[in-house]
């Protein structure tokens, strides 16, 4: 007996809410272990080894985002287009792989040399800069091997193993954490350590299982890597952009504020991680399941729904903040205490940037992405703009500036996805296809 078309789509709407409340429960778990993992390091290290910390952190994130320029989004984009009739997928991961690992080499000599000589200016100490610097460099490497991988799952619709994977992780860094707590390691460079050996786990759980298409060591076809490279060339000012946004609060609050700014603004965004990590459920649940609708209707409504969620449940928490704010402070202890007006100016921050985030997910598995180079170009002169009326020498002009960076660029992703939607309307209404829209040379600009 055939299933009808109101009994599928209840189906559909049950599996859904199912793998959101399976990733919800397996995210609150990774929180918590990454909870304890946070805090122990924050409780322990004392502050300018806190800040080293939090430099290197800040340089692995600069140098994981500005070797993707959107490759991770062309993951589910050349997945969707084999979905929906296209070339074979294999190929195009095999010429992803082969243009992160180039543009790697490139933004991880740029910033393990900054991030060295920030060091020295901190410490003094030269060798410990050279040295920490390339431990920095390898966990981002492993790190991001770990994130292709895991993204790699999801998308063949593995989610409970990647769950797995990923709680597997946090064990592994919060009982590293608990083991440095124990034996007061204050140093920079074991949480460095512990991380990447969590990533080494979260990988041996994930390879085993991956779809041929992602474990294929095939030759990337000259063909594939220049349409890879045409995918990622709209995404790349952007994502540069993005790339750069928290490194430069982090070296603007280096260059004035010294140590303890540095430490602080670390601090409160540790806890500003906390509403990041709802864009899990985007990046994890929504989007592995838009790129197997070939629906486009379908597919939007489906990311919009879950971005307004997320945006107010944001809204909620920092409501509480607002009215409770030493509810938040007492998990950063003694050294971070009586921040409540940059932990607000923090947390607004991470809300902007996590609907924002939402978006951009939604907007690059849809193939929206030409329009991200003249939107981007309007921000960076903003932002030119708005730096010399900003002080970073203190933490509240560090976050402040933080705030107003989230806020253009929730902005910019907001006029983006506008701009997609009015094409996908315009293209319904017409038999024409775009040049975008040809399946064999994507998203030409």
């Amino acid at each position: 007996m055939p299933i009808r078309p109101s009994h599928a789509a209840r189906m559909l709407r049950s599996r859904l809410a199912r793998q959101i409340a399976e990733q919800t429960i397996a995210n609150l778990a990774v929180q918590g272990l990454g909870a304890i993992t946070t805090f122990s390091f924050v409780h322990l290290l004392p502050p300018h080894q806190y800040a080293i910390f939090g430099l290197c952190i800040a340089t692995v994130g600069f140098v994981s985002v500005s070797s993707d320029l959107g490759l991770m989004a062309s993951t589910s984009y050349f997945w969707r287009h084999q979905v929906t009739g296209g070339a074979p997928f294999a190929e195009h991961y095999a010429a992803i792989k082969r243009v992160r690992l180039v543009l790697f080499a490139f933004t991880g000599s740029i910033g393990g040399g900054v991030l060295a000589w920030l060091v020295h200016r901190e410490s003094g100490d030269w060798t410990a800069a050279l040295s920490i610097a390339p431990l920095a460099l390898a966990l981002a490497w492993t790190q991001i091997l770990m994130a292709m991988s895991v993204a790699a799952l999801r998308l063949s619709g593995d989610l409970r193993r990647a769950y797995l994977a990923d709680l597997s992780g946090a064990v592994t860094r919060a009982s590293l954490a608990l083991a440095a707590f124990a034996l007061a390691l204050q140093h920079a460079w074991f949480p460095l350590i512990s991380l990447g050996i969590a990533a080494l786990v979260t990988l041996s759980i994930v390879q085993p299982r991956l779809d041929p298409a992602f474990r294929s060591r095939g030759h990337a076809t000259r063909d594939a890597v220049r349409q890879v490279v045409r995918y990622i060339i709209p995404t790349t000012p952007s994502t540069i952009f993005f790339a750069t946004q928290d490194i430069l609060v982090y070296w603007l609050a280096t260059l004035s504020g010294g140590a303890i700014v540095i430490a602080q603004t670390f601090a409160l965004g540790r806890l500003g991680a906390i509403f990041v990590t709802l864009s899990a459920i985007m990046a994890n649940v929504i989007i592995p399941r838009i790129v197997n609708i070939a629906d486009d209707r379908h597919a939007l409504r489906t990311a919009l729904v879950t971005v307004a969620a997320i945006g107010g449940f944001c809204s909620a928490l920092l409501f509480v903040a607002w009215m409770v704010p030493g509810l938040f402070l007492i998990l950063l202890g003694n050294h971070y205490a009586g921040l409540a007006e940059p932990l607000l100016l923090c947390l607004g921050a991470a809300s902007l940037q996590v609907v924002a985030h939402g978006l951009g997910n939604m907007n690059r598995a849809m193939g929206w992405v030409r329009w991200e180079t003249p939107m981007i170009c309007v921000q960076a002169v903003l932002v030119a703009a708005i730096v010399p009326f900003f002080h970073f020498s203190t933490t509240k002009g560090v976050l402040g500036f933080n705030l107003v960076l989230n806020a253009l660029w929730l902005a910019n992703i907001a006029a983006v996805t506008l701009l997609g939607v009015r094409q996908m309307r315009r293209r319904g209404q017409s038999p024409e296809m775009h040049p975008e829209d040809q399946p064999e040379t994507p998203l030409v600009s």
